[in-house]
């Protein structure tokens, strides 16, 4: 009998994933992918430490695998690809990365190895390709496909990759947060930690962007068009601290499916504040959703399973060195004349107090406005600007969310911030007798 329940107890070990003795693919030297294999060269990626612990304790094991050729699943080169899928069980609870503090976002991404970070004035030639299968759909208003970011926790992201449903804001773009420049914050720029206890690591502070230089790379239905088929990818890039009346010599040039999307001259890292030399550039890929329905979808559709493929992540310092001709393309015929300048400039909405240091009223000629000119950019710095900020069509949103009910998430936007928290809470109300709360509420930056 005693051997009989051994037998059993081992074989509940063995079935569960937490337990196997094959390691899940998440907690393997990069990420599963091995070095001859044509998915990644030129550097190493990693999970993130909290979402290995989930990995561990058996949970949510579905959001990355690497994936095989020969079981049927879409490779771009060679034999492998990646995996990434979220689903509406993603979520902070754990204390996962699989979500932000205020689960406003969810993702599933892997990580730059720390030893193949990316110093200033380096330059590289990087592609890597997507699969969008064929019953893909944005249930969300938006979704991040892979983003250059500050290594260090306090500095914000340089360029984002970004696909949007949302009936003010449409289609793939590309994210320049860099030209802009940055300020000093007490908060998360904005984000889900608004409070410097919430922070990550030690930081009592974040450097955050200021504006937002959007390149518009297609349309959402361009983008659909491309399902059960494969985008390919290739920058070319030096990386800047300095723009060019500086003496920089940075550039950022992107090619789409062979097409020349930007061709972008200026600074292209934020300046390193007082990290020095310690501040490099990472590169992370995968999922990174936004949890707030996209157009013409519902609280409901969000909790479909989003799934996408990665392959073919190089980093090399020449084209040549590339080997486009895998891939069906070649340096000398990669197309030319992309975009210099941005479609779009939006400043960021940095959640600051309202009442920051500002003048009573606008007729307040106390303050000397010369001092403050550099924070043009940021009226929450400006006491200077607050009669311009009042001819702006200013836009408040409030997001509602039950204590019974983690489903729930009202987002409702409306002309001042009292409207939009009343017909958040209403509609909370209507369905749910009790548990209804003001999760967060604040101004939308102007051209969002």
């Amino acid at each position: 009998m005693k051997k009989l329940l051994a037998v059993v107890v081992l074989g509940l070990l063995l079935c569960n994933p937490a337990f196997s003795k094959e390691k899940h693919d998440s907690l393997k030297t990069n990420v599963g992918i091995k070095s001859k294999d044509t998915t990644i060269k030129g550097w190493k990626f990693r999970s993130s430490n909290k979402l290995k612990e989930l990995i561990k304790e058996g949970k949510i094991q579905y959001v990355y695998r690497v994936s095989n050729k020969k079981n049927g699943e879409p490779v771009r080169h060679g034999d492998t690809s990646q995996r990434f899928e979220l689903r509406s069980d993603c979520t902070d609870k754990d204390g996962s990365d699989c979500a932000k503090a205020a689960e406003s976002v969810i993702r599933s991404e892997v990580f730059l190895a720390d030893d193949f970070q990316m110093k200033n004035k380096s330059e590289y030639w990087i592609a890597w390709s997507v699969y969008i299968p064929e019953d893909y759909l944005l249930y969300h208003r938006k979704t991040g496909m892979g983003q250059f970011h500050s290594n260090q926790g306090p500095m914000p992201s340089l360029w984002e990759f970004k696909l949007f449903n949302d009936d003010k804001s449409s289609g793939y773009q590309l994210y320049n947060s860099v030209t802009g420049g940055t300020v000093k914050s007490f908060n998360a720029c904005g984000g889900s930690s608004v409070v410097i206890e919430k922070m990550a690591g030690n930081a009592k502070f974040h450097w955050c962007e200021t504006k937002y230089y959007k390149y518009n790379l297609m349309s959402l239905k361009e983008f659909y068009s491309y399902r059960g088929k494969w985008l390919d990818f290739i920058v070319n890039v030096k990386w800047d601290q300095k723009n060019i009346e500086e003496g920089g010599k940075g550039f950022f040039k992107l090619w789409i499916n062979g097409e020349q999307k930007v061709n972008y001259s200026g600074q292209t890292m934020h300046k390193a504040r007082q990290y020095g030399s310690k501040y490099k550039v990472a590169f992370q890929y995968g999922l990174y959703n936004e949890r707030a329905p996209g157009s013409g979808y519902t609280d409901e559709d969000i909790s479909n399973p989003i799934v996408v493929y990665y392959d073919e992540l190089w980093r090399v310092k020449s084209c040549k060195k590339l080997k486009l001709e895998r891939l069906g393309y070649s340096c000398d015929t990669l197309g030319q004349g992309g975009k210099t300048e941005p479609d779009i400039i939006t400043e960021k909405d940095l959640n600051m107090p309202k009442d920051l240091d500002m003048p009573s009223n606008d007729n307040d000629n106390t303050f000397d406005c010369s001092s403050v000119q550099k924070f043009s950019h940021t009226w929450y710095y400006n006491k200077c600007d607050v009669a311009a900020k009042t001819k702006k069509n200013v836009e408040f949103v409030a997001i509602v969310k039950n204590k019974l009910d983690d489903k729930v998430l009202i987002k409702v936007r409306a002309n001042s911030k009292e409207k939009a928290i009343e017909e958040a809470m209403k509609k909370c109300t209507d369905k749910h007798e009790s548990g209804c709360y003001v999760h967060y509420s604040s101004q939308v930056a102007f051209g969002q």
